[in-house]
């Protein structure tokens, strides 16, 4: 984390101990801890724990699963706790000069979610403990319990001061696809009837009848599917509710319910995130002509003859498979796994657009518009050299380029030279590394023979961050 540091004191399995200098120039000690499970080998926990207690040491907080309880009310179902067990992790906290530091949210951290209530057991496993000097430092420091998503412990949340406003926002704007929709029972129902009543206008264009499927899906997710974190947050206060009730067999069904309710939509915000993230690279005009016709023909008639035969509704469809389901968009915001999804329905006309470009015809408006964005090669770019422009295009656009690359892939291995170590497939560019090392090794144990050797050494990045034109 930016303007934090953190240095390791120690670490085992059953902890790790660092130093940490916040932003404000505090200096603390946290431990992460990892309690022993087993009855019998639970005071080696208890032992590291006060090894690593020295009172010189200044503000100490310790948080984590200790996989202990420190009182019987901490534990709901399955057999009783150990009295000694306890006592021995009160013990431990005291000769530390650690105290709990309390929590909001639900008391039990730990959950076995048995299906049946005879067998469901519940436990305060995990907490934050610190010392008196901790305390001080941090007086509106807050520990929640907080959601356990896919595990069964709670996390445990320590926020040191108050913050307010929302985690996330939701973006405003234009469309843009959320392939969590593809989870959604509605969604080809939407896409279909938006694509019927836009194809069945006179003359309309893929383009068009894209923009119209877009609109609709766009007004269905405002109106209808309603806000993704809405829904959860919905069944996340139902199933909160239902944990803190008591344990019969009607909640711990209620719960399993909404945990597989939860899980549902949980996944349609991982597939939603992994989209965004997904960021799914001189001589005389004579001389060369002269060098031009020593090089003999490599691409035989029947090469030539499979490049220039008619192009097949099948190379559009292996074109459309072979882009990544959610590489970020074009202008359009439609990725090609909403193409893939919805191609029964719209094969048959974008099939015909794409096969009237590759015959030679014109781009149909906006195929070809692109979305330019500019990723930072370092930290903190300050010059145009420090940026790289990524090119977004439309899917339509890539299926035509792609149909057009695909023909040639078939005989690029027999006429690429095999020195040619990049962008043919079955070739690493990493084996350019090896062949210089080779060759200055072979240069540096030279010792013999009239012939001598150099090697140069150029700045790759000065040769590529040039560019002479005129304006």
């Amino acid at each position: 984390m930016r303007g934090i540091n953190v240095t390791l004191r120690s670490k085992s399995k059953l902890h790790i101990d660092v130093d940490i200098e916040d932003v404000n120039g505090r200096v603390w000690r946290f431990t992460g801890v990892y309690g022993e499970s087993q009855g019998d080998k639970k005071f080696r926990t208890w032992e590291m724990l006060k090894g690593l207690s020295t009172p010189s040491d200044g503000p100490w907080m310790c948080a984590s699963d200790f996989n202990e309880i420190l009182y019987n009310h901490e534990k709901e179902g399955g057999r009783s706790r150990s009295q000694s067990h306890m006592d021995q992790f009160r013990e431990a906290l005291e000769a530390c000069e650690l105290q709990d530091l309390g929590f909001f949210g639900d008391v039990f951290t730990w959950r076995n979610n048995n299906h049946r209530v005879e067998g469901y057991i519940r436990e305060c496993l995990d907490r934050a403990v610190a010392n008196s000097q901790w305390r001080g430092l941090f007086p509106a420091a807050r520990v929640f319990n907080g959601d356990p998503r896919h595990s069964d412990h709670r996390p445990v949340i320590i926020t040191v001061e108050k913050r307010d406003g929302p985690l996330c926002g939701r973006n405003g704007g234009g469309f843009n696809f959320e392939a969590c929709w593809l989870e959604e029972e509605d969604f080809r129902k939407v896409v279909e009837e938006a694509w019927k009543q836009s194809s069945a206008i006179q003359d309309s264009k893929v383009m068009g009848a894209l923009t119209g499927v877009a609109s609709s899906l766009k007004h269905w997710s405002q109106n209808v599917l309603g806000d993704l974190e809405r829904r959860i947050k919905k069944v996340k206060v139902e199933l909160e509710r239902c944990r803190a009730g008591f344990l019969i067999q009607e909640a711990v069904t209620r719960e399993e319910i909404l945990r597989f309710k939860l899980d549902r939509l949980e996944e349609q915000v991982d597939i939603y995130w992994r989209q965004k993230a997904h960021v799914k690279s001189s001589g005389s005009a004579d001389r060369t002509q002269h060098l031009l016709d020593a090089v003999g023909p490599l691409v035989t008639s029947e090469m030539n003859e499979q490049l220039c035969k008619p192009f097949s509704f099948d190379e559009v469809e292996k074109a459309l498979n072979s882009i990544g389901d959610l590489k970020a968009p074009g202008p359009d915001g439609l990725p090609a796994i909403f193409y893939k999804k919805c191609w029964d329905l719209i094969r048959n006309k974008v099939t015909e657009e794409v096969m009237a470009v590759l015959a030679g015809g014109d781009f149909p408006d906006g195929w070809n518009d692109t979305t330019i964005a500019l990723i930072p090669k370092v930290s903190n770019p300050e010059e145009v050299k420090d940026l790289r422009p990524i090119s977004l295009c439309n899917v339509l656009y890539k299926m035509v380029s792609k149909v057009l690359a695909n023909r040639p892939k078939v005989i690029l291995p027999e006429i690429i030279s095999p020195a040619q170590s990049a962008f043919v497939p079955g070739r690493l560019i990493s084996d350019n590394t090896l062949v210089a090392y080779e060759i200055l090794h072979y240069m540096r144990n030279k010792r013999r023979g009239e012939a001598g050797y150099a090697a140069i050494k150029l700045d790759m990045s000065k040769a590529y961050d040039k560019w002479n034109g005129t304006f």
